[in-house]
């Protein structure tokens, strides 16, 4: 991706898995020198399967243009930068960003993400190519939170387990 936003200095706040894709959501700090960073809050995406990758493919953010009191919504992919106008509710409130951040990735990519609690839970995908090896999972206690559809056509089954 050419054009990605700035986001130095911000804050990781929370982790989102699904069967395709992995997502970071973070919120600004007071960047170097004391400069806030023109992104209140930036929830970004990188593809999982078939291959993970690092390479962030999506990035949602609520920023601050020049001249304007409120931040709008940007989204930074592979085409560009684009300004979503008119956006409802209070960008600046991380509950309202974040919903409406993860609308925005479910309806471009699909990825239908839940929050990452690696102390709780235990995850795994599997590919529609072993369907008795979900069969298998499932009997060991496995639960099927969603299932996407992967760049590589396949269906891809996320789940999760309780530690014990």
């Amino acid at each position: 991706m050419q054009t990605q936003p700035h986001f130095d200095g911000m804050q990781k706040i929370a982790h989102y898995v699904s069967s395709t894709y992995g997502a970071t959501l973070v919120s600004h700090n007071t960047g170097l020198g004391g400069k806030p960073s023109p992104n209140l809050y930036l929830f970004y995406l990188h593809e999982k399967r078939p291959v993970d990758s690092s390479d962030v493919c999506l990035f949602i953010c609520s920023e601050m243009i020049d001249g304007r009191q409120q931040p709008v919504l940007g989204i930074y992919d592979d085409a560009g930068h684009q300004i979503l106008e008119n956006e409802e509710g209070d960008l600046t409130d991380l509950v309202v960003f974040k919903r409406r951040a993860m609308e925005l990735a479910n309806e471009r990519l699909g990825p239908n993400f839940v929050e990452f609690q690696h102390s709780e839970f235990r995850y795994k995908c599997v590919s529609s190519a072993s369907e008795d090896g979900l069969k298998e999972l499932i009997e060991q206690g496995w639960s099927v939170i969603n299932f996407s559809i992967g760049s590589d056509n396949n269906k891809w089954f996320f789940l999760k387990k309780p530690k014990q």
